[in-house]
Parts: structure tokens; C-alpha cells; sequence
């Protein structure tokens, strides 16, 4: 299935509540320019990290980076001046802009800090909410059980508070676990509870949602022209709202129908519009998803060259995309952003706030001076533990060295057996020429020396078709041809 993130639009405007209810008049500029301007003329008070925090949710949906880097300021400057609702906002733009770029983890992580401090003020909206994401974390994760019961926790309280908006955003996400479970039907029900509370309410971007998710279950079904009027009617509303987000994933969707019925041409030309839009908003999975279609359409239209190159982007973004290496990219990209001068002032604060908890630190070491001799008998000791800690990290690094090395040498060659499938012979193919034919080919590890090929040749005097079909073994360089 390819229900994307576009839920997150609307549990994201549910967390940002208080954030909006709580910016004063100064910051509530709508302009970019404005609100930069205002930000660099502001000190280092709630107030400036109310306008990093507006500039950051600005950035949501355009740059997803640059998002990251204003929440980031706001997170250190909010719990520098102990500004509890500027931290709860940054941690909530940080944990909604990491799951759109793919950092499930990170992303869970900041959730669970954000409900440890709902749950210490024992505020049960913002513990609902919470339970929301940590919801639709684990269905992007793929952990549909859970998923269903974090998110049901959610949609009792919505319905205790007759909350619409709560309640069919918990609809939808329910529904979006048990379509990826199969269970379409129900998942179909919960769908159109939605879909009534958002047409009730006129929540344009809603209907949109819905009737693109319940596109994406026709289309499962192979109820396709069901499947393409629901799909072309969400796409139509997301041009009116000028949503680029579902409208990519809406030319992803298209495309996908369009390949399952074999009209691989128009589904590249959907898609293609799909992968500039992806490329733009700067997300990865759904990126990883559109190559995925492309290279199929591609194959389905023969054009094996073409169908191996998207497969390989798309390879390579699914390898790195829950791997640690995302995260450290990102952390290259945060370190290239320049650090204007407020910045300093307050690295220059953090620094005086840690030296002088040094200072109070040092106090109490002088006042155990008299322990001299015993400090120096645990000094011993903890040379020695340092010692043994020391053999203990190299011996660890060397562990995960080898273990490296393993892991890509078993990553190239399970890349080397996708290269070689992509030349055998499909079984429509030897069901069409070789009737009374089968096929036997078991490998022995991953990848095997062997392979098989198939082709047709009109080269016999009633100018027919003439299978040919070659056998070859690869380590011992021989060949068998028959036809």
C-alpha cells in the first residue's frame, strides 16, 4: 500500500495548538522576511523562541532541514531560559519534521520526551495527542497491533471531548493499519467514519485525504475505475488547496493504478510528476517509493536499461533509510547551517550556566580534602578500570569492524542476485513459448554462478517465431544452448 504520511498534516495542526495559542503579537507576522527580521532584533527570551519555532513550522512542508535547524535554536534556547511550552513546541516540530524525512527512531524518541512531560503535568490532551504519534510511528514501522492500540487510546479520549477533528484523524490512521494488514473492508469502514465528519465539517484537505486512502484500497481490490475516480477526485481537491504533498503522493497513486493495468506509459508520466515533487519537499521514503514504481513500469514496458537504474536509486535509499547513517547526515547538513550572532550569545550563556555548576562542583571536592589518602586508593582502582575499559572499547571496535565487513559483503552480494533476476526470463514468457516447460533453479547460497536467458527470433522459413534458450554456468565457462 502507498498511504503516506499526508495523515501527519492534521495530528500536526492538532499538536501545534498551543504553540499558536501562545505566540504574542509581535510574532505572529506571516512573512518569512518579517519574521526573521524580528527574530534577529529579539533577545534571548520566550519570545524569540516563540519566532524560531514560527519560522520553524513555516519551513514544514517546504524544507524539512531547515526546520530541523530553527527547532533545534528554540529546543536550546527555550531549555536554557526554562520556557516549558517553547520546549514542548520545538521537541513536537523536531519529532513531526524527523518522521517525514525517515528517522522513525529519532522521531519516537522526541515523542516519548514530549509525553514523559505531559504525563508530569498530568495533561491528558497533550498525553492523548502524544499517544496519537507514537501510534503512527509504529505503523510506519510496520507494528499494526500496536499501532491500532496506541491510536485507539487516542480516539476514546477525542470521543469523550467530542472532538471531530480528533476523531477522524484516529478514523483514518486506524484505517491506514488494517489496509496494510489486508483487511480492506474494515479498513474501508473506518475510512468513510472519516470521510462523513470531514465533509460534514467542509475540511477540504480531509476529503482529500480520505478519498486518496480510499483510492489506494480500490485500487488493492482491483476495483479500478472505483479506485481512479477517487484518486482523480482527491488529486482535483489538492490542486485547489495547492497541497504539493498530496499531490504527489496522488501522482505516485495514479501511476501505481495505471501500471497495474498495464498502461505503463501514462503511469511513468504520473510518476515522473510524483518524483519532482518529492524531490523538491526533500522526502526519502516516498522518494524510495516512486523509484520503486518507475523501475516496475519501466520493466512491464520492456525497457530492462531504464527499469535497473530506478531500481538501483531506489535500493540505495531503502538500504540507508533506517540505518545510522541517516541520522549522521543529517547532523553534517545541521553543522553547515551558519550560526548568526544570537546563536553565539546564547553558546556564550550555556558556557557560563556549565562553568558555574563546575565551579559549585569543585566546591565540594575541596571540602573532602581530608579524604586524601582514601581518594588516592580509588584513584588506583579507576586507573585500573580505565585500563580495562580501554581493551574492552578496542576489542568492541574491531567487533564491529568485522562485523562492517560482513554486512557489506552480504549487502553486495544479495545486490548482485537483483541484478541477476532482472535478466532471467519471466514465467508468462516461458508459458507462452514453452508450453509444456518448468523451471528448477535453487541456488545454494544467495546468489549462484548459473543463469538462464530466453529470447525469440524469426529466422526459420515460414518466417515463425524460434525460441531460444540458453543454459550457462559461469564458474566453469560452459554453455549449453538448445532450441
Amino acid at each position: 500500500m502507498m498511504i503516506f504520511k499526508i495523515l501527519m498534516k492534521f495530528h500536526f495542526s492538532v499538536l501545534l495548538f498551543c504553540f499558536i495559542c501562545c505566540i504574542n503579537n509581535v510574532a505572529k507576522a506571516n512573512n518569512l522576511d518579517s519574521l526573521i527580521s524580528l527574530e534577529q532584533s529579539s533577545q534571548n527570551d520566550s519570545s524569540r523562541a516563540d519566532i524560531l519555532n514560527q519560522i520553524a513550522d513555516f519551513h514544514m512542508g517546504k524544507n524539512y532541514i531547515k526546520s530541523i535547524n530553527y527547532s533545534k535554536k528554540a529546543l536550546r534556547l527555550s531549555r536554557l531560559i526554562g520556557y516549558k511550552n517553547g520546549t514542548i513546541n520545538s521537541l513536537t516540530t523536531l519529532a513531526n519534521a524527523y518522521d517525514y524525512i525517515g528517522n522513525y527512531s529519532k522521531s519516537q524518541k522526541l515523542n516519548f520526551q514530549i509525553l514523559s512531560i505531559y504525563e508530569k503535568d498530568k495533561n491528558i490532551e497533550g498525553i492523548n495527542t502524544i499517544y496519537n504519534n507514537i501510534g503512527i510511528i509504529h505503523y510506519y514501522l510496520g507494528n499494526y497491533p500496536q499501532a491500532i492500540e496506541f491510536t485507539t487510546k487516542a480516539l476514546m479520549y477525542y470521543q469523550s471531548i467530542n472532538d471531530s477533528i480528533g476523531i477522524a484523524m484516529c478514523y483514518n490512521n486506524i484505517a491506514n493499519s488494517y489496509s496494510d494488514e489486508e483487511h480492506y473492508e474494515k479498513s474501508l469502514i473506518y475510512y468513510i467514519k472519516a470521510l462523513n465528519i470531514y465533509e460534514k465539517l467542509n475540511d477540504l484537505s480531509g476529503i482529500s485525504l480520505i478519498k486518496g486512502n480510499v483510492g489506494e484500497v480500490y485500487t488493492e481490490q482491483k476495483k479500478y475505475d472505483k479506485a481512479f475516480d477517487a484518486l482523480k477526485s482527491s488529486l482535483k481537491v489538492a490542486d485547489k488547496l495547492e497541497d504539493t504533498w498530496q499531490q504527489a503522493n496522488m501522482f505516485n497513486s495514479i501511476g501505481d493504478l495505471l501500471y497495474r493495468q498495464e498502461k505503463s506509459d501514462q503511469a511513468i508520466d504520473y510518476l515522473l510528476k510524483a518524483l519532482e515533487i518529492n524531490k523538491e519537499l526533500g522526502v526519502v521514503a516516498e522518494t524510495a517509493e516512486v523509484y520503486e514504481n518507475i523501475s516496475k513500469a519501466y520493466e512491464q514496458k520492456g525497457n530492462h536499461r531504464q527499469s535497473l537504474y530506478y531500481l538501483k536509486l531506489e535500493s540505495k535509499i531503502t538500504n540507508e533509510l533506517f540505518t545510522k547513517e541517516n541520522a549522521g547526515k543529517i547532523a553534517e547538513m545541521n553543522a553547515l547551517y551558519e550560526i548568526n550572532e544570537k546563536d553565539k550569545e546564547l553558546l556564550q550563556q550555556e558556557a557560563i550556566s556549565s562553568a558555574q555548576q563546575t565551579q559549585k562542583k569543585a566546591l565540594i571536592i575541596g571540602s573532602l580534602i581530608g579524604f586524601f589518602l582514601l581518594f588516592v586508593i580509588v584513584g588506583v582502582s579507576v586507573k585500573g578500570n580505565i585500563n580495562k575499559r580501554k581493551s574492552n572499547e578496542k576489542l568492541e571496535l574491531q567487533k564491529q569492524q568485522i562485523e562492517t565487513k560482513n554486512r557489506d559483503i552480504t549487502d553486495s552480494i544479495v545486490y548482485a542476485k537483483r541484478i541477476q533476476s532482472a535478466i532471467f526470463p519471466s514465467s508468462s514468457l516461458l508459458k507462452n513459448h514453452l508450453e509444456n516447460s518448468f523451471t528448477l533453479y535453487l541456488p545454494k547460497d544467495i546468489v549462484a554462478g548459473d543463469f538462464y536467458w530466453m529470447d525469440l527470433s524469426p529466422i526459420n522459413n515460414n518466417n515463425e517465431d524460434t525460441v531460444l534458450f540458453a543454459a550457462a554456468d559461469l564458474q566453469d565457462t560452459e554453455f549449453l544452448v538448445q532450441w
